[in-house]
C-alpha cells in the first residue's frame, strides 16, 4: 500500500508502479491478512457467543468494503494522486491495534484461548 500511495510522486513511472503495486498487495492480502476477519472471531469470542460474534464481525468486515468502494471515486477525485494515503494510514492504525490488543492463538485449543480471553 505505501508503494502504491507514493506512486503518485512518480509521475514518470506512475502507471507501472501502481499495478505493481496493486498486483502485490492483492496477493500479499489474500495469503496474509485477507482470511483473519473470519477466522479470529471463530477462536475468541465464547463458544456461546461464536455464531453471532462470527456474524457480527463479518458483517462489520463486509460494511467497511462496501463503504470503501462507495467513497473511493469521491476520494480520488478529491486527494488525486494521494488517493491511497488515508487507507495507507487506516492499515497502520490496524498494525498498531493488532499489535497491542490482538490475542496470538496459534498453538492453543478454542479452550485455552476461551479461558484467556475470560480472565481479562
Amino acid at each position: 500500500m505505501l508503494t502504491l500511495a507514493l506512486s503518485g510522486a512518480f509521475p514518470q513511472h506512475t502507471s507501472t508502479l501502481a499495478v505493481a503495486s496493486v498486483i502485490g498487495f492483492v496477493s500479499s492480502f489474500g495469503i496474509g491478512l485477507g482470511p483473519v476477519p473470519g477466522l479470529l472471531p471463530a477462536e475468541v469470542f465464547p463458544a456461546a457467543q461464536r455464531s453471532s460474534g462470527s456474524g457480527l464481525a463479518n458483517s462489520a468486515m463486509w460494511l467497511a468494503n462496501f463503504l470503501s468502494a462507495q467513497i473511493f471515486l469521491t476520494q480520488a477525485l478529491t486527494l488525486e494522486t494521494n488517493a491511497f494515503v488515508p487507507h495507507l494510514v487506516i492499515l497502520v492504525l490496524g498494525f498498531l491495534f493488532a499489535l497491542s490488543s490482538v490475542p496470538e492463538t496459534r498453538g492453543k485449543s478454542l479452550e485455552q484461548i476461551e479461558k484467556e480471553m475470560s480472565a481479562t
